[in-house]
């Protein structure tokens, strides 16, 4: 019995913690890109791109400032669907 209970403990522990880091790369996509994340969830299944919330917030955050592509997709894809 016990150790079905310390196996879920866990288990709820994980979930958990996937669940905040989840909240916490939206949370940063949010703020960095001053959009919101259905924006671009929308985006980049219209473009076909295959970035997930950990790498898209990484690179908001370290290519700010720089000639990164998405920001000329995202103001394109602004005007026409927006």
């Amino acid at each position: 019995m016990k150790n079905k209970k310390t196996k879920l403990v866990q288990t709820y522990g994980r979930k958990t913690k996937k669940r905040d880091f989840s909240k916490r790369f939206v949370t940063r996509i949010n703020s960095y890109s001053h959009t919101s994340y259905g924006f671009y969830a929308r985006f980049t299944q219209y473009q076909k791109l295959q970035v997930n919330r950990k790498v898209l917030a990484s690179l908001l955050i370290t290519e700010k400032g720089t000639s990164f592509g998405l920001w000329t997709w995202l103001a394109f894809f602004r005007q026409k669907f927006a």
